[in-house]
């Protein structure tokens, strides 16, 4: 049974902590160990966190770090053949790791897996699946710049794979570093979907991807020039991630803009993709309608199909 290395990355987390690190304790699978790394936590987070057994390795931070770079510090510390990730606020389901690396021991072609979870509220009274079709697998390093769909607390990926990358989380990322890490890992490896929900993401109002939706679309097309600078431009596969996170970055920005009531700037930005799928042809239409009446026909769409036009 190859050792996973849990990272749980915290900063004064003591509201859902204990719900968290018991569910990693709840697996099924059982050779695992948490790297707790404490980003100088002034609340319970650190007594919470010692309260547990050594198969929680409790580690303080010199100083407070930004999220990425106290990320790579986590995973300086880990020691498991494979890596996965849970902030301080989610949960997985039990059976979690074990799906997981039964299919690493049945595959070895794969080297990442992910998989479908639920979105709950702070009581988890109320939830809903994430994705409602299948995601991609096998060779998706384009489909995954197109439209990112990898929640980060359902990914397990082989630790060797950090080997073969000249840098882990880039430190400044404020948002996506997750995001710009795993594109550079799907391009040296094969990926598997699990449809099922194996993990559970808690909507708290206080989650840093909600609070800053605007810095997003910028690090999607940081992402797209470091790309561009990083590998061969002549690589097709290469060439074509750079285009669709440019296009991704694009059609984020158009939907923030449609939110806030610019909808001249969603026009502009959604005019080169308006024809990309139903989503961007109802965006583009709504951006075209006159004044005040283009954000309300937006929003009364939005409420409808809320999980379509989302923001994570």
């Amino acid at each position: 049974m190859p050792k996973v290395s849990v990272i749980m990355n915290c900063y004064n987390s003591d509201r859902f902590l204990k719900e968290a690190i018991d569910s990693i304790y709840a697996q099924t699978y059982e050779n695992w160990e948490i790297v707790f790394w404490d980003n100088r936590s002034t609340d319970d987070s650190a007594a919470i966190a010692k309260s547990y057994d050594d198969r929680l390795r409790y580690f303080l931070a010199d100083e407070f770090l930004p999220l990425y770079a106290a990320r790579n510090k986590a995973l300086e510390k880990a020691r498991g053949e494979y890596i996965a990730f849970l902030d301080c606020d989610d949960e997985w389901l039990p059976e979690k790791l074990e799906r997981q690396m039964k299919i690493f021991e049945e595959h070895s072609q794969i080297g990442f897996i992910y998989s479908n979870y639920y979105v709950v509220n702070r009581r988890r009274k109320a939830k809903k699946l994430y994705h409602r079709d299948i995601q991609p697998e096998g060779k998706i390093l384009k489909s995954q710049c197109a439209s990112y769909s990898i929640g980060l607390l359902t990914v397990i990926f082989r630790a060797s794979l950090l080997n073969d990358v000249d840098e882990w989380f880039d430190i400044s990322f404020k948002i996506s570093g997750d995001l710009e890490l795993f594109l550079r890992l799907l391009m040296l490896t094969d990926a598997y979907y699990i449809a099922e929900p194996l993990a559970s993401y808690r909507i708290h109002g206080n989650n840093e991807s909600l609070l800053h939706k605007e810095v997003i679309f910028g690090e999607y097309r940081y992402t797209a020039s470091k790309f561009s600078s990083l590998y061969d431009s002549d690589n097709l596969d290469v060439r074509d991630a750079v285009n669709e996170l440019a296009k991704a970055a694009d059609i984020r920005e158009a939907k923030l803009c449609l939110i806030s009531g610019h909808a001249s700037d969603a026009a502009r930005l959604l005019k080169e993709h308006k024809n990309f799928n139903k989503d961007t042809k109802i965006m583009y239409y709504c951006s075209r309608l006159p004044g005040i009446l283009s954000k309300v026909t937006y929003k009364i769409l939005r409420k409808a199909y809320k999980v379509i036009f989302s923001i994570p």
